[in-house]
């Protein structure tokens, strides 16, 4: 049941005119009363007026007691756990997976799309394919550059990359290392995915003659030499 109460207080707190609440919600203030028939009340309805409000969908509800104020359908659930644990996927394979028909698959992204939208995932449709992504600016730039590359640090290595970290760890080992940019195994892609992802870095050589190499190092990184049991704990 809607919480008619809250949301006229809320009109007052942000001084929107009827009309203004009118043209955003599709509803005009008048016609919220406490008499409003349940099934009047729809997941968009509820959706507009949240977000005309700055409110969460919760916000707006008097909790019934033995139940959930508003359960998704089990169309939508089932689309976004689809979504949640496989990914993007188009909607043909979606059709096949469920056994539904477009129809119905159009009609369970239309109320997952609106369920959404108070919350910080939104769904995307390009083409014919399907995904479910973080709505933009919602994380501190910060943040996002911190896990991201917590994230790129847990994804192995491909074997073009696997190679070439074998190759510094023998070269480190043997030879004092390989200094960044030298032959066609250390070319500048390859390196920055390295040290992107935590599996290498670069260090300075130790000692600085006129006749050697005083460019930066490219090294496996510590983490790197623990994790395959060739090396003791970095400090």
């Amino acid at each position: 049941m809607l919480d008619i109460d809250t949301i006229r207080r809320r009109i007052k707190e942000l001084g929107m005119s009827a009309t203004e609440f009118t043209i955003r919600t599709g509803i005009s203030p008048g016609a919220l009363n406490d008499q409003l028939p349940p099934e009047s009340i729809s997941l968009a309805l509820i959706t507009r007026i949240s977000a005309a409000l700055n409110m969460s969908p919760a916000e707006l509800l008097i909790p019934e007691l033995g139940g959930t104020a508003l359960p998704p359908q089990d169309d939508d659930l089932m689309l976004e756990a689809a979504l949640a644990c496989h990914g993007e996927l188009a909607d043909n394979e979606l059709v096949d997976a469920l056994g539904w028909s477009p129809q119905r698959l159009r009609g369970a992204a239309k109320r997952l799309a609106d369920r959404l939208c108070s919350t910080s995932l939104q769904l995307v449709q390009v083409d014919n394919r399907l995904r479910l992504e973080c709505r933009a600016g919602v994380l501190p730039p910060k943040a996002e550059i911190v896990l991201s590359t917590a994230k790129q640090a847990q994804i192995p290595p491909t074997p073009r990359e696997a190679a070439v970290l074998l190759r510094l760890i023998h070269e480190e080992r043997d030879a004092g290392g390989v200094a960044l940019h030298s032959g066609i195994a250390f070319q500048w892609e390859i390196s920055h995915i390295l040290m992107r992802r935590l599996m290498a870095t670069t260090r300075k050589p130790l000692e600085v003659t006129e006749t050697s190499d005083s460019r930066y190092r490219l090294a496996p990184h510590p983490d790197t030499i623990f994790g395959l049991c060739i090396g003791t704990l970095p400090d």
